[in-house]
């Protein structure tokens, strides 16, 4: 009777074991669903700001060619000036 009974405790044990098993497994299923979860919505949030990043890079190379723009204006204004301030004499005394 004792070997049933001790048999009986042991296969109890084991099932009990099982179950724990069985739960940590689908604990651990579950963080790793979280996990992937999170990484997606991390990965699209990466995404985003890169196009942010690129639109604003844009931006910013048209304004770097809208002031060389106005450089090259305002050069061109002085060498005319120069030229005509020269044509029409220069520094004569």
């Amino acid at each position: 009777m004792e070997t049933a009974a001790d048999l009986r405790s042991r296969v109890v044990a084991l099932e009990q074991q099982g179950q724990a098993r069985e739960q940590r497994l689908v604990n651990v299923e579950n963080w790793q669903r979280m996990a992937d979860i999170a990484e997606a919505r991390k990965s699209e949030q990466f995404k985003a700001m890169d196009d942010r990043f690129s639109r604003i890079e844009g931006d910013l190379e048209k304004i770097s060619q809208t002031l060389a723009k106005i450089m090259w204006l305002i050069i061109g204004g002085i060498i005319t000036g120069m030229v005509a301030f020269i044509m029409r004499g220069g520094f004569s005394v």
